[in-house]
């Protein structure tokens, strides 16, 4: 089943989430992976720029989690898998930088919240293989320079991340809440 929704607007998730809910019942495992892009500097941000890309990456997921939720809840099971980014960890990515790094906070405060019954956890992923050509638009060196720096010498690739998320929302991981796991190769770890 395909639904569309503009997630920007708040009252369009919830409507998305009820039509879920209306057509296949109470959902167990939600991942939140809408997440545009900006690499527009603070001071020549618009606000309408700065609201679609918090609105997408951040409030999105939380309305979604807030809508299913009580669902998973009475189901005595459920998994939130979001989907952060590697871009969460650099400081030239403006207000997709914060917005990634706001959803690892939202993942742990809301694996306090929601459990026992729900694990909420997070990926980060680093530059997707898939997606290099994306983000040589806004810079033609980022690629080699990130597979210059990663240790394993290579980009992740979309199969990777969601094998990974797969396996959270299995019962591999029951114990495991609250955490963010890179899937980046090692690319964030500090050098000196």
């Amino acid at each position: 089943m395909a639904c569309q929704s503009n997630l920007a607007d708040g009252s369009e998730v919830g409507r998305l989430c009820e039509e879920v809910r209306d057509e296949l019942g109470p959902v167990s495992v939600l991942v939140n992976n809408a997440g545009p892009f900006s690499m527009e500097p603070y001071v020549d941000l618009e606000r309408e720029e700065w609201d679609r890309i918090w609105n997408v990456n951040v409030k999105a997921a939380y309305l979604c989690v807030k809508h299913l939720a009580p669902g998973m809840k009475e189901l005595g099971w459920g998994r939130v898998v979001n989907v952060s980014a590697g871009s969460a960890y650099l400081r030239n990515h403006s207000i997709y930088t914060l917005a990634k790094e706001a959803l690892i906070t939202l993942t742990e405060e809301m694996a306090f919240e929601l459990g026992p019954e729900i694990n909420v956890n997070a990926v980060a992923p680093g530059q997707i293989a898939e997606s290099a050509d994306d983000i040589a638009e806004y810079d033609p060196t980022f690629v080699e320079r990130s597979i210059e720096w990663t240790p394993l010498g290579r980009l992740a690739t979309r199969r990777e991340v969601a094998v990974i998320v797969a396996e959270l929302c299995g019962p591999t991981y029951d114990i495991v809440t609250g955490v963010t796991i890179p899937i980046d190769g090692g690319w964030r770890l500090p050098r000196f």
